[in-house]
């Protein structure tokens, strides 16, 4: 009995022993990540182990029992695989890490060591879902950087303000760098999570469209205040505007719309002294050909210049309207014909050797100070008629020698004589070249009726016939002469 019961102490202290651990082996991690069953297992042979130690009924009193049971937990805490498991998790965890291929090698190393690093596998697990998310998140990084030569190729990108041009360039430029397989940095999952917030809101930062539109709105406006343009030309370069791809477009079309205005009032300039031309000499006596010129230039120009009815005229179609209307109002030769014809006027006039020296002298001053053709062919018809008067006159005192020696002007009345003498003097002071006053052709014509009519007033010739008469007369009273005398005392008194 004595030997039973120290064989049956020894099993109940080596049963004992067996489960005086139990709390550290089920707080172990060879008993935490086991499998389910095997920790249901050692539980089991534990709680039989108690029950043989804890009993109050009948006790087991067989050692080998007690030794099996003993056996029994010692062989449940022996297959106990937590430690197994992790070793198994570390190394799935690590295969899988390698197929996350957007990881970069840093990121790699430094998750490999967490996995080597870890006690249980929660945490392995952990890690491998942790480095899942951060795989997409790099992946979803390099998403977003993806279209990023084409987002640099859009109008939203060009025309950007340089400041929002650069952000993105910088969160690109950022992303690149982790996103870097050799030399990108060990990026945590929240600063991946940051630097594709950032390339986000700096694409979407991005104005360019916005600028455009901004710049179509300021081109408008600007357009309205562009006063020389026509409608048709405005409606075309608002649809310019509209159509307009990129800021530079549009400030183009607005330069071409301001160049344009330009040109138009220098074409409304070019005929604003239309009115004044139409009058001028240089119109009024140019060419017809030249003046139809000049009408139809004015003519296109004011077409293109109608704001209603104006054609969509171009910058170059508007300069040339301009340089038609400066051409042909530079060829207008009315001053140049003025010119010419007192230069006729004035070669024709010093033909005209009848004329005084005063006469000359006047007729000149009024051809000179002639402004139109028909001024100066006034001025020259003047001269011309006081020349050829001139020449009447010059004409009608030609005989003056022999009409003085003529009896009719000797046997004239005085008063006669003295009337044709004073008439042909006063021609001679007319006719003076150097002393001559300037008379008019009414005056000179006057002074030539004078000389012509005191010469037809001698009245020498008709006194003579008259004593003749009167001699003949008395002659036939004579009776005591002969017929031989009386013939011969006719023809005396006939050759008187």
């Amino acid at each position: 009995v004595k030997t039973n019961a120290q064989t049956l102490n020894d099993a109940m202290r080596t049963l004992r022993d067996s489960v005086a651990n139990e709390q550290t082996v089920k707080s172990s991690q060879n008993y935490t990540d086991a499998n389910q069953d095997l920790q249901q297992a050692y539980d089991a042979q534990v709680n039989n182990a108690n029950n043989i130690i804890n009993e109050t009924g009948t006790p087991t009193m067989n050692p080998n029992t007690i030794t099996q049971a003993t056996t029994q937990v010692t062989t449940a805490e022996g297959a106990l695989n937590g430690a197994q498991n992790l070793v198994n998790a570390q190394n799935n965890a690590k295969a899988n890490l390698n197929t996350l291929s957007h990881l970069t090698n840093e990121q790699k190393e430094s998750i490999t060591n967490q996995i080597n690093s870890a006690t249980h596998v929660n945490d392995v697990t952990t890690i491998q879902n942790d480095a899942t998310q951060l795989n997409n998140a790099m992946n979803e990084l390099a998403q977003s950087i993806q279209d990023q030569e084409s987002t640099k190729q859009q109008v939203n990108y060009t025309n950007a303000d340089q400041a929002n041009q650069e952000a993105y360039n910088n969160a690109v430029a950022e992303a690149e760098r982790i996103l870097d397989k050799e030399h990108g940095a060990n990026t945590s999952h929240a600063d991946v999570q940051t630097a594709i917030q950032n390339v986000q809101s700096t694409k979407q930062a991005l104005n360019g469209d916005r600028n455009v539109e901004i710049a179509k709105t300021n081109a408008k406006n600007a357009l309205e205040q562009l006063t020389s343009l026509n409608n048709a030309q405005k409606a075309a370069l608002t649809t310019q505007i509209d159509n307009a791809p990129t800021v530079a477009n549009v400030e183009q079309v607005s330069n071409t719309a301001t160049h344009l205005n330009q040109a138009m009032a220098e074409l409304q300039q070019g005929i604003n002294d239309n009115n004044d031309v139409l009058q001028s000499v240089d119109y009024t006596d140019a060419d017809p050909t030249n003046q139809q010129a000049y009408t139809n230039a004015v003519t296109q120009a004011n077409a293109i210049l109608s704001k209603d009815q104006g054609t969509n005229a171009d910058i170059t179609q508007v300069q040339a309207a301009l340089n038609q209307v400066t051409t042909a109002k530079n060829a207008l030769n009315g001053e140049e014909k003025v010119a010419q014809a007192k230069e006729a006027a004035k070669q024709a006039l010093a033909t005209y050797n009848h004329l005084n020296t005063a006469q000359t002298n006047v007729a000149t001053e009024q051809i000179t100070n002639a402004t139109t053709l028909a001024q100066v062919a006034q001025a020259q018809n003047t001269a011309h008629e006081l020349n050829t008067a001139m020449g009447e006159l010059q004409n009608s005192i030609n005989d003056q020698t022999t009409v003085k020696n003529s009896v009719n002007f000797s046997d004239a009345d005085q008063t006669k004589q003295d009337a044709y003498t004073n008439a042909v003097t006063e021609a001679q002071s007319i006719l003076d070249n150097a002393h001559g006053g300037n008379l008019n052709k009414e005056q000179v014509e006057a002074v030539t009726n004078k000389v012509s009519t005191a010469k037809d007033n001698l009245n020498g010739d008709a006194k003579v016939r008259e004593a003749k008469a009167d001699a003949l007369n008395n002659l036939g009273t004579l009776n005591q002469l002969n017929d031989a005398q009386k013939a011969h005392l006719t023809n005396e008194i006939n050759s008187a």
